[in-house]
């Protein structure tokens, strides 16, 4: 088995083992942590799903939700067991098993189980995105004529972990997949390896298997005689382990999913943003995708026709208000509309009272007259110059640097 400080020293380490191991054919590899990451941790990905379920059958206790659903896994990995396969299970008998047991009297409980299906290999697909520098290895060896599989333990199944793989950028990079929710063989107890190398028609020595897990994808691969390289990235585990630290947190304080917020959207390990995109990412882009979500939760909670977004700061915010609901409600999103106004016409309504904040709010440039500065709090002409009269102002529309 060997093992490698950083995903950029794969690609040096992997040719120093084919230099003198010329019989090697395949290449395999792990998907998950290895040539794809996450911008979330698995848990809030599932949680995410969990609420899904929760409105579709008008439930609002998502951690009674996320218990039935391990009890469902629970169930059908006693099932693979006493059919001498390994403990794993498939996404969907698994979602149908679920939706079953916590909404059985539900006459849309299989149209809900399909929607719930769907809804989590959505959010895995929002969650994951390609490694860069495996991505350029993986490329490298296809160029180079090896055979290359991936091998994952993973509920997903083969079908599904393609389509994620091609989204990251792997696309038509494989010329082969297998994972553990297909079959219950895994990598972890090595029957996995054994069922690849039969279906393949390979020798143990013909293959190596790349991975991050020193277990499934080091020793395990090693004990079948299969070369091993493990990956122990000291920023990605540091990483992931903010990533678990973030998915505990928020369920104990919804507050920290403004955190999570700046880190899904942050720039990704090996992106170089420019400043602006930094500055969007990490200090304007969380605050306002809190509020648009709480915004969005609302005007459906409510049932609003139209939700309103005033010029010119609104544009952006109906954009964001969209791209939000449209894949979390699709029809039942309220419509939002894009209101041609004046800031100025929405101060009275925004204030309790006029002060010195107030007025500077209202002055633009050193030539506002006395009409400009209160006109939109004032709306009445013969009370505006009352007031002016009893402030010496007798020219409203003249500058402040002409009237005493």
């Amino acid at each position: 088995m060997h093992t490698c400080r950083s995903f950029s020293d794969v690609q040096r380490r992997l040719d120093s083992i084919l230099a003198v191991r010329p019989n090697v054919r395949v290449v395999s590899f792990d998907v998950f942590d290895t040539l794809v990451q996450r911008r979330c941790a698995p848990r809030v990905v599932q949680r995410a799903t969990a609420a899904v379920l929760a409105r579709a059958i008008g439930a609002d206790d998502v951690d009674g939700l996320m218990s039935a659903r391990k009890q469902a896994l629970v169930a059908l990995h006693s099932q693979a067991l006493a059919a001498g396969l390994d403990a794993d299970a498939l996404l969907a008998p698994w979602c149908r098993a679920w939706v079953a047991a916590v909404a059985a009297k539900n006459p849309e409980k299989d149209r809900i189980a399909e929607a719930v299906i769907e809804a989590e290999l959505r959010h895995e697909e929002w969650a994951c995105f390609g490694n860069a520098p495996m991505l350029r290895l993986v490329r490298n060896l296809k160029d180079r004529g090896f055979r290359l599989i991936f091998a994952s333990d993973m509920y997903l199944g083969r079908v599904a972990v393609r389509h994620l793989l091609n989204k990251c950028g792997f696309s038509d990079l494989f010329d082969a997949g297998y994972v553990s929710g297909d079959c219950c063989m895994l990598k972890g107890t090595g029957r996995l390896y054994s069922h690849i190398l039969s279906e393949e028609g390979l020798g143990a020595d013909e293959v190596i298997h790349i991975g991050d897990n020193p277990h499934a994808d080091g020793e395990m691969a090693r004990r079948l005689g299969i070369t091993s390289v493990v990956i122990k990235d000291r920023a990605a585990r540091q990483r992931l382990g903010a990533l678990d630290y973030d998915s505990k947190k928020i369920i104990e304080d919804p507050a920290w999913g403004g955190v999570m917020a700046s880190g899904f959207a942050a720039h990704l390990p090996y992106d170089t943003p420019t400043d602006y995109e930094v500055l969007g990412r990490s200090t304007l882009a969380p605050p306002l995708a809190c509020f648009i979500h709480g915004l969005v939760e609302r005007a459906v909670v409510t049932g609003v026709e139209r939700v309103f977004f005033l010029a010119r700061e609104g544009l952006l915010l109906k954009r964001m208000y969209e791209e939000i609901g449209k894949p979390l409600f699709g029809d039942a999103l309220p419509e939002a509309v894009y209101l041609y106004g004046s800031r100025a016409s929405t101060l009275l309504a925004a204030m309790d009272r006029f002060g010195v904040r107030e007025l500077a709010l209202t002055c633009y440039g050193e030539d506002d007259g006395f009409k400009k500065i209160l006109g939109p709090v004032v709306r009445d002409d013969a009370l505006l110059r009352k007031i002016a009269n009893r402030c010496g102002v007798s020219d409203l529309d003249g500058s402040r640097s002409g009237n005493a």
